[in-house]
């Protein structure tokens, strides 16, 4: 397997054993993943469950888990990767502290969880959100079944360092060599608020003003793409309008299996807030996304 950029030593794998989790369990598979990499299978019991309850629930999540890791250790054997090791984990608690707190204690440069297809996915309050709040590191939200590497990939860009750092996990997990890379940034039209009254030569006036500083957008961020991942090629999309709503459009368009977009810390808080670009795309998307703290995953 061809990777960009240095493959994944240790990933966290977060289950429930409904169908969303056993999709986060397939793609681990699929992952750019190092020689001898590491990957933690877990699952978080609620934490309020009577003690004789929660000993006859904990016996059979167990049993469950480590289904969940057998299957995924027959699949990576089939992939030819029988030198990555896979452990099992159970905690209770809340779903999304657990996670996030054993994706710390685990070393994981990324968390993989199911994302779900039911349309309000990007609610306030579902775990995949919440895990994608919390933690620091990237996280990837499976939504769709897996059978090979992520071959078309989207990202959210601008010139920001949360878009830098994005970018670079993009071409991080695009270790398929054809994988294709898309960088895509929504502008403010300058005809947006020209009234129909006003006639199409002087749209065109404002346009034709508008172009250089176009031009000079584009070639900050193939200059900061290049920074970013500079053994890939990628293919670079503006486009004017919403940049949710391009962002989307841009990821039917290409038939992307994945978006990465980024998200802004919280002055103040031990948390991430997920910006209304990355929430619309939660919430929207019909592929896997990946979530991307601006902070740095350990490499």
């Amino acid at each position: 397997m061809t990777t960009s950029g240095p493959a994944f030593a240790r990933v966290l794998v977060a289950t429930d054993f409904a169908l969303d989790g056993d999709r986060a369990v397939r793609r681990a598979a699929f992952l750019p993943l190092a020689d001898k990499a590491l990957i933690v299978v877990t699952h978080v019991l609620p934490g309020d469950l009577a003690p004789a309850v929660a000993t006859v629930v904990a016996g059979a999540a167990t049993t469950r888990l480590d289904g969940a890791a057998a299957k995924l250790r027959r699949m990576l054997e089939d992939l030819g990767r029988q030198d990555v090791s896979v452990r099992t984990r159970l905690a209770r608690g809340r779903a999304a502290t657990e996670i996030a707190r054993a994706a710390q204690a685990n070393g994981a440069q990324l968390v993989a969880v199911g994302r779900g297809d039911h349309p309000l996915i990007g609610r306030l309050g579902s775990t995949a959100q919440r895990v994608a709040q919390q933690s620091r590191v990237p996280v990837l939200l499976v939504r769709r079944p897996s059978t090979e590497p992520y071959r078309r990939i989207v990202v959210g860009m601008d010139t920001s360092a949360d878009a830098l750092v994005a970018a670079q996990l993009a071409a991080r997990l695009a270790s398929a060599s054809r994988c294709q890379l898309v960088a895509v940034h929504a502008f403010d039209d300058p005809r947006g608020d020209l009234t129909p009254s006003l006639s199409s030569r002087v749209a065109r006036a404002q346009w034709k003003k508008f172009t250089p500083t176009l031009a000079t957008i584009a070639k900050d961020i193939r200059r900061a793409l290049k920074a970013a991942a500079p053994d890939r090629t990628w293919a670079v999309s503006l486009r004017p309008g919403d940049p949710r709503q391009q962002l989307l459009a841009a990821a039917e368009r290409r038939r992307a299996d994945l978006i990465v977009v980024g998200t802004r810390s919280a002055r103040g808080l031990s948390r991430i807030v997920l910006g209304s670009v990355t929430e619309a795309v939660l919430r929207n998307a019909s592929c896997d996304v990946l979530v991307s703290p601006r902070r740095r995953w350990v490499i």
